[in-house]
């Protein structure tokens, strides 16, 4: 009688925090990144990108003895077996194989489009400029989505307990995690065992091994237990004293600018049904200046290796010699509350000081005046002492409205009211008053 008679899997729902890049690796001439997607043309994360995301939290011997190992011609095998994890359709389940894909169901339109959720973004230099024609865009599913996904083992299976509680503790999956992307709860948790020299256990496991993903194959899916201890970081929490803009193009023929606006999905509602787009401050609008602005202080105390040290801290391209992610992972900043008022601009001309006299001149902005902004960040690694002080010394320039978010900060937009923002601090969790 041995333990290989006992299979034991855990089925999991996680639930997209914020958009997700999870690329396919294929090209396209639109889209600089396309995402996995399943038979029926819906995205997916793939077994690899879950199993890859929970290896990496391991030592690497543990990390060999779970997820096995290759070297030259010896290697062991994964306890762990991973399925894909498929997107849920408007039902709140998701289909395994192909299927018809329904025309009235709105969460399934949503994601079958080419581009469910599109942030645009420009590569900047180490002068925290434009880097010549850097501008590129990102494809991703957006917030709300929901994936579900199983992972089983025979035998014993307290590693499968271990890596269960790591998913419950969320994943941060895909593309860019470290500037706003791929952050995902563990909603919910489902798991069986097995005892195949029981008969009755062994017909509960060929019922359970011939269902598709979507059913229900005798799981009970409750709410995941929040486990706790996650990154520590900081939390800057206020309130913008002005207006804040952060830029997306008009469709009115008005010219100019109105908030940038996600739509996600609520599954408070039954059916689920898309939200109409909210405003959001995306985590790369928030990394770009505090980035820029480390380096400014680093360069000003005198520190030789300044470009270093924050290519160290928050990352760089992985075509150079010291390519690499990042110790900090900024999450999108939460706005709430405010006004969108409308800020009229005429262009003028640099020569004579006066109105340029062209088609465009006159163009307006929608601003969101006064409204609340939170931004968390965490703390993935430990920083060497000279980049925790020059980024203390950046958050604190944040504080004061000497570094502005957005744009147009430069003319007053985007910054926090002094005495209306806190910043929670990693070390002790005191706020700053």
């Amino acid at each position: 009688m041995t333990s290989e008679r006992f299979f034991h899997v855990r089925r999991f729902t996680l639930e997209a925090a914020s958009p997700a890049v999870i690329s396919s690796g294929g090209d396209d001439p639109l889209f600089d990144n396309l995402l996995a997607r399943d038979a029926n043309g819906l995205p997916m994360i793939p077994a690899t990108t879950l199993a890859g995301a929970l290896r990496a939290r391991l030592e690497e011997a543990d990390a060999r003895r779970v997820f096995g190992f290759q070297e030259r011609e010896s290697g062991q095998r994964s306890a762990l077996t991973f399925t894909d994890a498929l997107a849920h359709w408007e039902d709140d389940r998701p289909r395994d194989g192909w299927a018809v894909l329904p025309g009235s169901d709105a969460i399934v339109a949503l994601l079958t489009r080419e581009s469910p959720v599109t942030r645009q973004h420009v590569r900047l230099n180490a002068n925290g400029v434009p880097d010549g024609e850097g501008k590129f865009e990102r494809s991703a599913v957006p917030r709300g989505t929901r994936f579900t996904f199983e992972i089983s083992c025979w035998g014993d299976d307290a590693d499968l307990k271990r890596i269960a509680a790591m998913v419950r503790k969320g994943l941060s999956l895909g593309g860019a995690k470290r500037s706003g992307y791929g952050a995902f709860l563990c909603i919910a948790e489902g798991q069986q065992s097995f005892d195949l020299k029981n008969p009755s256990e062994g017909a509960g496991y060929r019922n359970y091994a011939s269902a598709p993903l979507g059913a229900s194959a005798g799981f009970v899916m409750d709410p995941a237990a929040q486990e706790e201890s996650g990154p520590t970081g900081w939390v800057i929490d206020g309130k913008i004293e002005g207006p804040l803009l952060v830029g997306a193009p008009r469709s009115d023929g008005r010219g100019g600018r109105r908030p940038y606006g996600e739509i996600s999905i609520d599954w408070q509602s039954k059916p689920a049904m898309v939200k109409h787009a909210e405003a959001v401050l995306p985590g790369s609008a928030v990394k770009g200046p505090l980035r820029h602005r480390v380096l400014f202080h680093l360069t000003r105390c005198g520190v030789g290796s300044a470009q270093d040290i924050v290519e160290d801290v928050f990352g760089a391209a992985a075509a150079g010699p010291r390519g690499g992610a990042g110790k900090l992972r900024f999450h999108d900043g939460q706005i709430s509350g405010g006004t969108v008022i409308p800020v009229a601009h005429v262009s003028l001309d640099r020569f004579t000081g006066g109105a340029r006299d062209k088609s465009g001149a006159l163009f307006t902005d929608d601003m969101i005046w006064s409204p609340r902004l939170e931004i968390r960040i965490d703390r993935l690694e430990a920083l060497s002492p000279e980049a925790e002080n020059a980024f203390a010394l950046a958050l604190e320039d944040l504080k004061a409205g000497l570094l502005g978010l957005g744009a147009e900060w430069g003319e007053g937009a985007g910054v926090f009211g002094f005495e209306t923002c806190t910043i929670k601090v990693p070390e002790d969790g005191a706020a700053i008053p």
